[in-house]
């Protein structure tokens, strides 16, 4: 069975992706989510911090959908830490080509 790990952005805890979460159950995936501290770690600790949450997740695959920082957070941890079970990422209004918010 596929797993499916959202991530929430900058300012965020997670709750905020409870709709899509339940939304992704009812379409029969596993859906897990990630939380950070997104102003008090660095994007290198979260990052590393998402790669030991994922040796967790159960599934043979596992997608990522990270909205805001999530979808930095998953691309600085694929950068670092290859992954283990192919999957999926999923950006939503990430700012990939920087923001003043996240840079602060």
């Amino acid at each position: 069975m596929d797993a499916v790990v959202v991530i929430h952005g900058l300012w965020m805890t997670g709750h905020e992706l409870y709709f899509l979460r339940k939304r992704l159950i009812a379409g029969g995936l596993q859906a897990h989510k990630f939380s950070y501290r997104s102003t008090a770690e660095g994007l290198d600790e979260n990052a590393a911090r998402l790669a030991t949450f994922l040796r967790d997740v159960p599934g043979d695959r596992v997608h990522l959908v990270g909205h805001s920082l999530g979808g930095v957070v998953i691309l600085k941890m694929l950068e670092r830490f290859p992954p283990v079970r192919p999957g999926r990422v999923v950006c939503l209004a990430s700012p990939l080509r920087g923001s003043l918010a996240a840079r602060a």
